[in-house]
């Protein structure tokens, strides 16, 4: 039919370059092509398609618009391509014929069929293409009455990656013209969800999307979905999770042969932890997995009888080298690994109570890079290098919550505090001054002292010993009416922390002052 001697195709189940059959055949099928694309079909197809639940359903609404010879055995055919390519090539994934009994002018019909996708497709790959083809005659003259294409609307021009996140770490992303439709931002009412909410839990408020991992290490899906114009938008995000008390080593698994570590059936592989090691299981022979801190010994075995071949060096992230390796003939050979402790963790909890009625596990804790919800009781934990931190916790109708908080290594920071209900822009707000006292007391090593003022004011919070003597100024600035907050990390003015004992801390805010005493005990 072409006047060629090749055949331009798609490939099945694959992508390819070439197109024709081992020879580039393109230069020669488009000139013939241009020649005849003019030519009136005797068809017509309007072509509409849809997504739902991993199902592709295309439709197409024939119309017969000019004479068809009735001896012509006509079929429809529907295909469906991912990887389309913009140099004619694409692979075609899905194929699916019928008959198809058209022949009167003005006469239509309706076809459809639903293929299966994979799950990790961009639909902004996929095509759907129905084909109305006769199918008698000579070989290599089955002409194509007419085609049509379509591509799926909705698109996610800057999807989030995927997510690798430490217990209780917390990320935020602006999911504001997230989705596309034909190309144009699409204002969609959008839902989050999350697969395994003991892995990250996912929330939205507005068209901020927040996630928080867990406390169990594993992986979960993160969908993010809505409808537009009868079309599904949906995105998945995976989430995997490690825990903070244990750090990424890395196994560079080397072998000379270029044969794997295995030859003839054969297997050789390192053991540790539970963990079987080969380089087939590591991209680019690299396999990592997460380790505490300390001395754990592990296996090299060899039953290809070219065990030599192989070698190993094991790194941290930062390139430091913690173990190297050579392997051996059959056999099994033992080595030991020592992990560095590079920790300096230690844990934020306490109780949060509310003003009013409220979800306590809808409140979102935040401390810097690293969040949680409260259980229903209002108890929490975070668990968090050493440093200094703000937290913040919101609830929608309260007041937001914020607090700077010091966490010392390998200890216990507690942290109680009660979230205020918003008051409506009627309502007046009336403070008094008063010193409310500090929490915890006793303390080790740092308290958090309690304070309201009535009126915008010149306010001193100063630290005294049991002689009377200033140890520190805290507070020294105007500060505005209502409730405040200080954490005294049990150091005086020179930074240095103080012995136990007996102190007092006193406020003063024009003619208001006020005195307490607390307790550091070590």
């Amino acid at each position: 039919m072409y006047g060629v001697s090749g055949i331009p195709h798609a490939q099945f189940q694959g992508v390819t370059d070439v197109v024709g059959g081992g020879t580039d055949m393109l230069p020669y099928y488009l000139p013939v092509y241009n020649g005849i694309i003019g030519t009136d079909s005797p068809f017509e197809i309007d072509l509409s398609m849809n997504v739902e639940n991993g199902q592709y359903e295309i439709n197409a609404d024939v119309t017969v618009t000019g004479d068809v010879n009735i001896e012509d055995e006509n079929n429809i055919i529907f295909i469906l391509t991912y990887n389309y390519g913009p140099s004619y090539s694409c692979s075609v994934q899905r194929y699916f014929e019928t008959d198809f009994g058209l022949t009167e002018i003005g006469e239509t019909g309706s076809f459809s069929t639903t293929f299966a996708l994979e799950d990790d497709w961009d639909m902004a790959n996929v095509r759907g293409i129905a084909m109305i083809q006769k199918m008698n005659g000579t070989t290599g003259n089955y002409p194509i009455h007419q085609a049509a294409i379509i591509a799926y609307p909705i698109t996610v021009p800057n999807p989030i990656e995927d997510l690798f996140m430490a217990f209780y770490e917390y990320q935020e992303f602006d999911l504001t013209d997230y989705f596309n439709f034909n190309d144009i931002p699409a204002d969609i009412e959008l839902s989050v969800e999350s697969s395994d909410e003991t892995i990250a839990t996912a929330s939205l408020s507005g068209n901020t999307l927040s996630i928080i991992a867990g406390t169990s290490v594993g992986a979960t899906e993160i969908t993010i979905s809505g409808e537009y114009e009868g079309f599904l938008a949906e995105n998945i995000i995976n989430v995997e999770t490690y825990d903070p008390n244990t750090i990424p080593v890395h196994f560079n698994l080397f072998d000379s042969y270029g044969d794997g570590w295995g030859y003839g059936g054969n297997t050789n592989y390192i053991t540790i932890e539970g963990y079987e090691i080969t380089l087939e299981s590591g991209e680019e022979g690299v396999v990592t997995i997460f380790l505490a801190s300390g001395d754990y010994d592990y296996t090299y075995t060899a039953s290809d009888n070219w065990g030599v071949e192989n070698s190993w060096t094991i790194t941290l992230d930062d390139g430091t080298e913690i173990g190297s390796g050579n392997g051996g003939a059959n056999g099994v050979y033992d080595f030991t690994l020592t992990v560095p402790t590079i920790f300096a963790l230690g844990t934020l909890n306490g109780n949060v109570t509310l003003s009013g009625d409220g979800n306590l596990s809808d409140m979102m804790i935040v401390a810097d890079n690293y969040a949680t919800h409260p259980n229903s009781d209002g108890s929490y934990e975070i668990v968090l290098n050493e440093g200094t931190y703000n937290l913040v916790a919101s609830l929608e109708g309260y007041e937001d919550y914020e607090m700077e908080v010091v966490i010392a290594e390998g200890e216990t920071t507690t942290l109680d505090f009660e979230m205020i209900e918003a008051m409506n822009a009627d309502d007046e707000i009336v403070f008094v001054n008063e010193l409310k006292g500090n929490y915890p007391n006793p303390f080790n090593p740092t308290t958090t002292i309690n304070f309201s003022i009535a009126k915008s004011d010149l306010v001193t919070l100063d630290i005294y010993n049991s002689r009377g003597q200033k140890v520190r100024t805290l507070v020294n600035d105007n500060l505005s009416a209502g409730e405040h907050n200080i954490v005294w990390n049990g150091k005086d003015k020179n930074s240095r922390s103080v012995n136990s004992g007996v102190y007092f801390y006193k406020i003063k805010s024009g003619k208001f002052t006020s005195t307490k005493k607390m307790i550091l005990l070590k």
